[in-house]
């Protein structure tokens, strides 16, 4: 129970730490700096366990041999690194999430069909993802056409190759 406590609560402590620092100034490259939050808060317990003394915390609060210690960095980090993954997530427009919210938004009357195909174009969907693209280097314009990089390759094999490990379709949302 002390491995969940202890890495649990160091999560919940970073994250907050986290958050304090997102409602100062949202930083400029915020995946980077959650990296460097997360693993330096990491860091930071092992230099703890190795100061503080075991009896330092009452038997009934929390007594952690090194091996449970571990063990509590490990959860810590597994959800530091999926935290960060959703949050990755939620900072990136999806196509999905937005057509969900404008109907959530029109509520019980919903969504007319004619207004919501006007609202949902090429414009808002397909471009700012080719211009994803080619703004991270994985595809470039050449005349009147978009062809993949080398980088832009890797990351199209990779995907095709974990969904067939998964026998998912080639293509597919």
């Amino acid at each position: 129970m002390s491995i969940l406590f202890l890495g649990l609560s160091w999560f919940v402590v970073v994250f907050l730490i986290h958050l304090g620092i997102w409602k100062i100034r949202v930083p400029e490259q915020p995946f980077k700096m959650l990296l460097f939050i997360f693993l330096f808060f990491a860091m930071v317990g092992f230099v703890f366990w190795w100061l503080i003394p075991t009896d330092f915390f009452p038997d009934y609060f929390m007594q952690t041999t090194g091996i449970e210690f571990v063990h509590a960095e490990l959860l810590f980090l597994c959800l530091a690194i999926s935290y960060m993954f959703f949050y990755q997530g939620l900072k990136t427009q999806s196509a999905s999430i937005s057509m969900v919210m404008m109907v959530a938004e029109a509520g019980e009357k919903g969504i007319d069909r004619s207004a919501f195909n006007s609202i949902i174009s090429d414009e808002k969907l397909i471009k700012p993802r080719i211009r994803f693209l080619t703004s991270t280097g994985m595809a470039f314009i050449s005349g009147e056409k978009y062809i993949l990089t080398t980088k832009g390759k890797l990351y199209a094999r990779s995907f095709a190759w974990y969904r067939k490990c998964l026998k998912l379709p080639e293509y597919g949302g």
